[in-house]
């Protein structure tokens, strides 16, 4: 006949650790702790053991007389094999590795639940929303108005508020050719980035790498100014007469407007 004890003398190392075979740690008093009744008094005794005790009405626990109707050998087993169905005890220190192995599972999904989180908001847990902006300036020229002609050599000059708090970290201009386009200032408010001679638009073309300017944080209402010249150059694609966007994107962090 199979017992309890028959079955767990298969893994007695299993059974060790639930607590359902005694003496196979430390003799016959030793094996696993886990879910152990350890009555002191009738305050410590553990959840459940008073169940069906004198003052519910019972003379007797609950389930006490197990063995007694399905024989000692099973009933004895039976009530020693529902141990592991008790949760690990905090104050037990044969129970610590287990109890930080379900933490760190727990903090661990939590974690990576965030990090994916922050893909779709990546302002979620932050008091302030800030991201990644183009914030860009299209010239006029004085002789001609809102473009650029090719072929006219002239002055020109772009301006305009951000309308939020921005923050230059780089600037491109869509030319790709040198003596096309000169830069005089490069201004966010009272702050002049060109603190030298002239320079080539070219400088700061899409092909260009590793171009970076410090700018200070461009309030609402101040004015991101940048003047230069265009030159009579025309490149092969284009054609004498025609009109030109000279393009000067800055990048940066700006506040998001929610």
């Amino acid at each position: 006949m199979q017992t309890a004890r028959t079955l767990a003398l298969r893994d007695p190392a299993m059974s060790a650790l639930l607590g359902t075979l005694a003496g196979v740690q430390g003799g016959a008093s030793g094996g696993s702790s886990f879910g152990a009744d350890r009555r002191a008094s009738r305050r410590q005794t553990s959840f459940g053991a008073d169940f069906g005790a004198p003052q519910f009405g019972y003379d007797r626990p609950f389930g006490a007389d197990m063995g007694d109707d399905l024989g000692d050998d099973y009933g004895a087993d039976a009530v020693v094999a529902t141990a592991p169905v008790a949760r690990p005890n905090p104050h037990n220190p044969r129970h610590h590795h287990m109890l930080m192995q379900a933490w760190d599972k727990l903090h661990g999904r939590r974690h990576h639940t965030h990090r994916r989180a922050m893909l779709l908001n990546p302002n979620e847990f932050s008091d302030i929303k800030v991201e990644a902006y183009v914030f860009s300036l299209n010239p006029s020229q004085f002789a001609t108005g809102t473009t650029l002609t090719w072929g006219t050599a002239n002055g020109w000059t772009a301006f305009k508020n951000p309308q939020v708090a921005f923050r230059a970290e780089r600037v491109f201009v869509n030319v790709n050719t040198p003596g096309l386009v000169y830069l005089n200032t490069i201004q966010a408010a009272n702050v002049n980035a060109q603190i030298g001679a002239i320079a080539d638009a070219f400088s700061f073309s899409p092909l260009a790498v590793g171009t970076k300017l410090s700018l200070p944080t461009l309030p609402p209402q101040n004015t991101m100014q940048v003047t230069g010249t265009w030159s009579t150059f025309i490149p092969a694609a284009f054609q004498t007469g025609t009109a030109f966007t000279l393009a000067i994107d800055f990048q940066g962090w700006a506040t998001v407007i929610a």
